[in-house]
């Protein structure tokens, strides 16, 4: 009883910010978040998880560098929050400069199921926008929130711009099969902590890493491109396609294994190259 108001009280909080910060133009709102997020993240808690974390894992980094990262980081949080609402209006859309359009042209072209791969880098809500501008829709896997009408929610919006999605488990692994079956596209981003998966390097340590796109993609013969979207100038958002990902020979756990690395290997140079931009607040390694 006790939790189903406590989604109510957070719906209604999210769904009036949601309705507030969509009354303001696209840029300003981006601009709005962004200062909420510099603002507001240095008090949260997580804050010092972030700045360890990118101590341990990008050593190369100084002190200054990292904080001015981190501060950069929040930055984005806020702007991702606040663009949120303008993404299914097409608001956002003469922002999105789209670069390797012509690898999702080869996916449509090919008339298989196929699979977009990435990780929280830039505003990942793009991701799934500047496919459908490109003219492939397809459906998103991803980890829903506690809150079933935040979920509600969320799903709404994407409705403009995807076929839906599913969230990460048994209900995401029926709905890609789903998709597989009437040769759909979809979107997975791979860069969280999976207790299910395996114990793979990303950034030089272990981290649980999540197996299921790599096992779809060798047992189904999947198209596989990757992509980022990176921020520039505040609310610009840049998306790169990359060329097809070759699969490993052989259809055993090594060639899976082989692939998931790959996955870590790529979104990690990445977060090298733009370290502010990831999302560093997610507990990704063992303690």
């Amino acid at each position: 009883m006790l939790r189903g108001l406590q989604n109510i009280v957070e719906y209604i909080i999210v769904w009036s910010f949601f309705q507030l910060v969509g009354l303001l133009p696209p840029v300003t709102a981006s601009r709005f978040g962004g200062w909420l997020g510099r603002t507001l993240g240095p008090y949260i808690k997580r804050t010092k998880m972030a700045e360890r974390l990118m101590a341990q894992h990008l050593p190369e980094l100084s002190e200054t560098q990292r904080s001015d990262a981190v501060t950069a980081m929040w930055d984005n949080m806020g702007r991702i929050l606040c663009e949120y609402p303008h993404l299914a209006r097409g608001a956002l859309d003469r922002f999105i400069t789209i670069e390797g359009g012509e690898h999702i042209q080869n996916m449509i072209a090919s008339n298989a199921p196929s699979m977009i791969v990435s990780g929280h880098i830039g505003n990942w809500e793009i991701l799934p926008k500047a496919a459908a501008l490109s003219g492939l829709k397809g459906h998103i896997v991803y980890r829903p929130p506690n809150n079933p009408f935040i979920d509600r929610l969320i799903d709404k919006q994407r409705r403009s711009y995807s076929l839906g999605h599913y969230g990460k488990g048994k209900e995401g692994a029926r709905g890609t099969l789903r998709a597989i079956s009437r040769g759909e596209s979809f979107l997975m981003l791979v860069d969280q902590k999976d207790n299910d998966g395996a114990l793979l390097p990303f950034l030089n340590a272990p981290a649980m890493t999540m197996t299921s796109a790599a096992k779809l993609a060798i047992k189904h013969k999947l198209h596989i491109v990757m992509a980022r979207s990176i921020r520039e100038h505040g609310h610009h958002h840049r998306v790169i396609y990359y060329p097809p990902i070759t699969l490993p020979e052989g259809d055993d756990e090594a060639a899976m294994l082989a692939l998931t690395q790959q996955f870590n290997d790529i979104i990690g140079s990445w977060v090298r190259d733009i370290p502010s931009q990831w999302f560093w607040l997610h507990r990704r390694w063992p303690k």
